[in-house]
């Protein structure tokens, strides 16, 4: 049970935070500019993968999706230094 938790937990946002988000109507997204400029930053990590080429790539170190990684606000990059960072929602 705690090898399926870390392979669904493998970053600080992950899978289970998205379906969470998703389905209870959370979930907040970043603006297209910030959604580009973390795809291309991606692309440009040692750790991209493209291995489903149609998934638009991978990152090594989560296993997610980049296209769907880098959509989400609270998602970032998970290097020990990450290339960017999660961008926290306003207080209202």
């Amino acid at each position: 049970q705690i090898r399926l938790q870390k392979v669904l937990k493998m970053s600080d946002y992950g899978i289970l935070d998205v379906i969470k988000d998703e389905l209870t109507g959370n979930a907040s997204y970043v603006d297209q500019q910030t959604y580009v400029n973390r795809i291309e930053t991606c692309k440009k990590c040692e750790h991209f993968k493209t291995i489903i080429p149609l998934t638009g790539g991978s990152c090594g170190l989560c296993g997610c999706f980049i296209k769907s990684k880098a959509k989400y606000r609270a998602s970032q990059c998970p290097d020990k230094k990450p290339r960017w960072l999660a961008i926290p929602l306003k207080p209202m």
